[in-house]
């Protein structure tokens, strides 16, 4: 599990990966490709990013659960 917002961002900064939220039980979060899960509280940390955007592909309009570094 990614615990640290440094190496999560490092993660993100890679061509084309993104951070994904899946929901199940409890919602979970990812940085795909070649990441781990992540915390939480570091994918809220990293959804505030200035840097990052959401790709607002949610079944409802204006949610995301996909996000990008710009």
């Amino acid at each position: 599990m990614i615990t640290s917002l440094h190496k999560a961002m490092d993660l993100m900064r890679r061509p084309g990966a993104h951070l994904i939220q899946t929901n199940g039980r409890y919602p979970q979060w990812f940085i795909a490709p070649d990441g781990d899960r992540v915390d939480p509280e570091i994918a809220k940390r990293i959804v505030a990013d200035p840097q990052v955007r959401g790709d607002e592909d949610c079944l409802w309009p204006g949610l995301s659960q996909t996000w990008r570094v710009r």
